[in-house]
């Protein structure tokens, strides 16, 4: 994220079926710090990080394949970008 210092993560999640999946919804907040970086070049930086499922465990150890979502930039305020996405999770379960 060259030229953007990342300030803030927030996150939240939905639950859509109980122990099974989740949307969450994320905002991340960046301020630029060089005058040559620009918000469509951060947005298509974070595109590219976030465009293929990670698996992400629990703290008790169950598996999820997740989902960034798109992102979009939702305000450019001076120096301030503040990016959205919805992502999503579905638990990986064992078959027996």
């Amino acid at each position: 994220m060259k030229g953007y210092h990342l300030n803030e993560i927030k996150g939240d999640h939905i639950e859509i079926v109980r122990y099974r999946e989740y949307k969450y919804l994320i905002v991340l907040s960046f301020e630029r710090f060089s005058r040559q970086s620009n918000p469509n070049s951060l947005l298509k930086f974070l595109k590219n990080k976030v465009k293929e499922p990670e698996i992400i465990y629990t703290r008790w150890g169950n598996p999820y394949k997740c989902y960034f979502g798109s992102p979009k930039i939702k305000t450019k305020i001076n120096n301030f970008v503040t990016i959205t996405s919805t992502g999503y999770c579905k638990r990986i379960l064992n078959k027996k």
